[in-house]
């Protein structure tokens, strides 16, 4: 078994508590692959109203679909994190929501799957996801444009 250093557990709990409203959040990173890489905890869980069985709808590495939503009150550049039955679980942490917003208005297909799932903590440690996307096409795209990407 590994041990995780300090760091380590920073990574995994994003120096957050129980308690907490802040946290640290991993930026999306380009990897040796030449792909865009993260991973984070679905946001706003606890105000799906999910059934109690919302669990079994999941299995580690099973995948998720991100929709945008252009029109969501809250955040113009919210997107949705859904079973691939339609099941509408949470959303991508805000921190992430304009660039992945971007990468999904650019055509941008990523791979999204499930890599943690606790029911019995607490809801905004319910779900982790592993993030992983191909850098689409960038011509004719203004600088103006790449800003949400380059935070």
């Amino acid at each position: 078994m590994k041990t995780l250093t300090k760091v380590d557990l920073l990574k995994q709990t994003r120096g957050r508590l129980a308690s907490d409203t802040y946290s640290f959040e991993q930026p999306l990173r380009i990897e040796d692959d030449g792909k865009l890489h993260s991973s984070f905890f679905v946001h706003g869980m606890r105000h799906r109203n999910l059934p109690e069985e919302w669990p079994s709808w999941l299995v580690v590495n099973s995948p998720v679909k991100l929709v945008p939503e252009p029109t969501n009150n809250h955040d113009p550049n919210a997107v949705g994190i859904y079973t691939q039955e339609g099941n509408h679980l949470g959303y991508v942490p805000a921190f992430y929501s304009q660039a992945v917003f971007f990468l999904l208005e650019k055509g941008a297909i990523p791979l999204v799957r499930v890599i943690y799932i606790n029911e019995k903590s607490t809801p905004h440690w319910w779900l982790k996801v592993d993030f992983e996307c191909e850098i689409p096409s960038l011509q004719n795209t203004t600088v103006d444009e790449l800003s949400p990407v380059m935070q």
